[in-house]
């Protein structure tokens, strides 16, 4: 039998081409895998694998990657919805971009906007331990991280780390204010946290010390608005 190789060439060719267009498809699916195993939020590897052959297609796979992406987002939310978690397509395309280096200026921006979106980042980023360690008499909670998020223009987590980095050094120096208090009887009836120094903190161009000092005195204005003390329970300089 004699097989014409003219007109095989353009079936291999197209052979090609499709599996060219798999593998791309598979490494995008590879990189969302990457990006929510390192949050914590999906680690299946048999899903992903699937996912990753079947590309979406009419009659032959579709060679967009606008394409791939909602449709990789939608397994992605249909599968979290089975466990329970019920996450928005903004989040995980957040999460998607951060790890892999891609900007996230812009979806971040509306995010901000949307309080249930930075209540559930903010719970992923708790629950993922990739949030600078903490010392051992804090523990992270969603209305502490909330801020944070806010305060930052865009979703990187070095910049998130760096912010609650400095907030927990200057809770460090606050808590140490109210055992001043204490030891001077005085019960300030008021726990610093995170929350406190991002909501109250407004100048960040201020040094280190210069923002201390303005927030022990707000705290300071807190404890003795009702009562007639000297203004050196205020300061920052007689327990430093």
């Amino acid at each position: 039998m004699i097989y014409s190789a003219g007109k095989s060439v353009p079936f291999i060719r197209q052979t090609f081409d499709e599996l060219t267009l798999l593998a791309k498809f598979g490494e995008k699916v590879q990189n969302f895998e990457l990006a929510l195993n390192y949050y914590g939020l999906l680690k299946d590897a048999v899903f992903f694998a699937r996912l990753s052959e079947s590309a979406p297609s009419r009659a032959h796979i579709i060679n967009d990657e606008k394409v791939w992406q909602d449709y990789i987002l939608e397994n992605i939310i249909d599968k979290l919805n089975k466990h329970g978690k019920n996450l928005s397509k903004d989040i995980i395309l957040l999460l998607y971009r951060e790890h892999n280096g891609l900007d996230t200026g812009i979806i971040f921006k509306t995010m901000k906007r949307k309080d249930e979106d930075l209540n559930n980042l903010a719970k992923i980023l708790i629950e993922s331990n990739n949030l600078v360690e903490p010392p051992y008499n804090v523990v992270y909670r969603t209305e502490d991280i909330v801020p944070v998020l806010k305060k930052v223009e865009r979703f990187n987590l070095s910049e998130i780390n760096n912010l609650i980095s400095t907030s927990l050094r200057q809770l460090d120096y606050i808590n140490s204010y109210n055992e001043f208090l204490v030891k001077n009887g005085i019960e300030p009836n008021f726990k610093p946290s995170i929350e406190f120094i991002i909501n109250e903190f407004q100048d960040k161009n201020d040094d280190f010390e210069s923002q201390i000092i303005s927030l022990v005195y707000i705290i300071g204005k807190r404890v003795f608005s009702k009562m007639r003390l000297s203004e050196k329970y205020l300061t920052f300089t007689n327990f430093i």
